[in-house]
């Protein structure tokens, strides 16, 4: 019998481009989604969630390779597992943080398309259909965590600081 390994990225990617109603049939491949959604909302910027991860990132470390060698097998041993904690939450936050790569992703190539914003002020119908899209855990436009490293904010300061200097040439050129 041939077994089929479904990767956290396959998950996310299908998660992520799925529509409302399949993104929400998703939400079980988080272990504690309560916990998912809290780390989204409260961790106020990188060093906090890397703090966070860093609790339980060796334990998590360590169970991934049985993830990778039999995904249901781990899962199911899992409820036994004397680390279960700590690889559950090591688990959705590395999940976590790819659906806000994905987001930033979103976020970030839109501001040269559809008019650069400050972090969290989207207000381009589009633009905010994609964030939401990709933001399964709380279907928000407008509340993503800054994780953004030092060298990105400087980047879309950059791309704002832009953005304004053209619309501004523009309001005086007419």
């Amino acid at each position: 019998m041939k077994q089929v390994v479904v990767s956290l990225s396959m998950v996310l990617f299908l998660a992520v481009t799925a529509g409302r109603a399949e993104a929400l049939r998703m939400r079980p491949t988080f272990l504690d989604p309560d916990y998912a959604v809290r780390m989204w909302t409260t961790l106020p910027d990188w060093p906090a969630a890397e703090r966070e991860y860093n609790r339980y990132k060796a334990a998590y470390e360590a169970w991934k390779p049985e993830l990778r060698r039999d995904g249901w097998a781990a899962l199911e041993a899992l409820d036994h597992h004397p680390d279960r904690e700590a690889i559950q939450r090591g688990h959705d936050l590395a999940a976590v943080f790819e659906i806000w790569k994905s987001v930033y992703k979103q976020w970030r190539g839109r501001q040269e398309l559809s008019g650069a914003t400050e972090w969290n002020a989207t207000t381009d119908k589009t633009t905010c259909h994609y964030i939401v899209q990709a933001n399964i855990l709380t279907r928000e436009c407008n509340d993503i965590p800054d994780w953004r490293s030092e060298k990105a904010k400087a980047h879309d300061a950059q791309v704002l600081a832009d953005y304004r200097a053209k619309q501004a040439a523009k309001g005086a050129a007419q």
